[in-house]
């Protein structure tokens, strides 16, 4: 037996395309306004005049800010990285609430009847959908509950529980590992190269202190590091690494605390907690980015 991605609610499935579209808009729009920035202060430093004694490379800084500004007004006015989150946190409540049905936790405990489960379930959906933030969801034709969700909910303790560890908890810990350490390896490569920048820029900075170049390096390389630091500040990896490290091991003991559920009471109410801490990642992610954002 299993809970495959699919079987999830048309909700949770809307939510999460909304958030993953919304994630690469506001990614890409962030990095072509810091190349433009970048690329205004190199045509800053540079000379290109023509024989009417325009200066090209004014012209191309004054351009290359123009499209600064423009993605700025277009970050203001979209708030992709808003729908990102929200939509991310609408689609994580969806998926915990399947999750909560499916084992018979709180609140859709095993002592309710099937049709009370089922109108509850719909009704906490329904709840759901109505508090969100004002967000523009994609149309996903699905059921809301999925038969293999009803079968699941029907299924021994013990059937219940391996699914639960394997496709809840297992899965949610590799995604936390994997996640912890592939921004961990970001922030290092990222904090090298502004190193290797700003080396980069004594050297350019000494060589046009003693004539050797006339070029502005050093004020191009510190608009290098600083677009560089901008963008650590937009992914936050060494912030992500530590709070993916915490719910990693955090889920470690909810695991512990799982495998030794072995009566239905006990079992309901270890899984709300389980799922609980789940949901408390979540919003500390979406509150550390409003954070960020606002």
């Amino acid at each position: 037996m299993e809970f495959p991605e699919a079987a999830l609610p048309a909700l949770f499935h809307s939510a999460n395309d909304l958030s993953v579209s919304m994630q690469r808009r506001f990614l890409r729009i962030s990095a072509l306004r810091l190349i433009f920035l970048v690329s205004a202060a190199v045509a800053g430093a540079l000379t290109v005049k023509t024989r009417n004694g325009s200066d090209l490379a004014g012209f191309a800084t004054a351009l290359a800010l123009v499209g600064a500004i423009v993605l700025e007004a277009r970050l203001v006015r979209e708030k992709p990285e808003r729908a990102w989150y929200d939509g991310r946190v609408v689609a994580e409540a969806a998926r915990t609430l399947a999750w909560r049905f499916g084992m018979g936790a709180h609140p859709f405990p095993r002592t309710l009847t099937t049709r009370e489960a089922e109108q509850a379930f719909v009704a906490q959906l329904a709840e759901m959908l109505k508090s969100a933030p004002p967000m523009v969801l994609t149309a996903r034709v699905g059921p809301v509950l999925d038969p293999s969700l009803q079968a699941l909910r029907d299924a021994e303790l013990r059937d219940r529980r391996d699914v639960y560890l394997r496709d809840r908890l297992a899965d949610q810990a590799a995604w936390y590992a994997g996640k912890s350490a592939g921004n961990r390896k970001a922030a290092s490569r990222w904090r090298t190269a502004l190193v290797l920048t700003e080396a980069a820029g004594v050297t350019g900075a000494l060589l046009r202190a003693v004539g050797a170049v006339d070029l502005d390096i050093a004020g191009i390389v510190a608009a290098v590091a600083g677009a560089g630091v901008a963008w650590l500040a937009v992914k936050k990896y060494e912030q992500l690494a530590q709070s993916y490290a915490y719910a990693t091991n955090e889920l470690a003991i909810v695991e512990g605390r799982i495998s030794l559920a072995t009566e239905e009471g006990t079992w309901a109410t270890t899984v709300a907690e389980a799922e609980e801490t789940i949901s408390r990642e979540h919003l500390a992610w979406r509150a550390s980015r409003t954070t960020i954002t606002n």
